[in-house]
């Protein structure tokens, strides 16, 4: 492929070239044997749109060991790929990446759903929505953790919403999902966006609390005089 900085230079001279190569290699991680090769060509120029561009336009590529198949694509372009063979089994505009991974399926940054072996949208119904800020949803088993203007995360079993409030997770995700807890380091250092809540904190999972409430709505009873 090219870099974002050449083909940004290539530009400026008038000299770039409307479609570029993009190639990727898969080896034997025990002997170094090349196994196969795939090219394809894509427009370079959303390239040098913006240095915000480059995320969601580069190459990108991902793995599935469940299904031993290789994604991969550029843009909204996705091609699948057998790891062993190398060879294509279905191709789509199903991108908009960095995806999400899961066993199964895929999730864009758009929140549509995929099947992985053939590429067909799994559900109707979007996963998640983004109505503000500039980074991207990166996901867990259970969680998919976005910005929606305050850093935000979804429940995957119910698809159910949940903001934090005046917490800013950064031009980078910073909401990361491990070992049980559910961190949040500060990602938003310089930023001058208004949101007041400049901290670093982690959350653990406790169902129990949603039995605090009771199951009928609390009312205040009248003292004994």
């Amino acid at each position: 492929s090219i870099a974002p900085l050449a083909a940004d230079e290539l530009s400026r001279r008038g000299t770039l070239p409307r479609t570029m190569p993009s190639t990727t290699y898969a080896f034997d991680a025990r002997t170094g044997e090349k196994k196969w090769e795939f090219k394809a060509e894509y427009d370079p120029r959303n390239l040098v749109r913006s240095w915000q561009s480059v995320r969601a336009n580069d190459d990108w590529i991902a793995y599935s060991h469940d299904k031993n198949i290789v994604l991969l694509g550029k843009w909204s372009e996705t091609t699948a790929i057998d790891a062993t063979s190398g060879k294509t089994l279905w191709k789509n505009r199903s991108g908009v990446q960095p995806i999400v991974l899961r066993e199964d399926t895929f999730i864009n940054q758009a929140g549509r759903q995929y099947s992985i072996t053939t590429g067909e949208l799994a559900s109707q119904s979007t996963f998640f929505r983004k109505s503000g800020g500039c980074n991207y949803a990166v996901g867990s088993k259970h969680l998919m953790l976005v910005r929606n203007r305050s850093a935000t995360y979804f429940d995957v079993s119910d698809q159910k919403e949940y903001s934090l409030r005046n917490l800013r997770s950064g031009c980078s995700n910073s909401l990361v999902a491990a070992d049980g807890l559910l961190n949040m380091p500060c990602f938003s250092y310089g930023c001058v966006c208004n949101y007041p809540l400049q901290t670093s904190f982690a959350m653990r999972h406790m169902p129990e609390s949603a039995e605090w409430a009771g199951e009928r709505p609390f009312q205040l009873l009248k003292s004994r005089e």
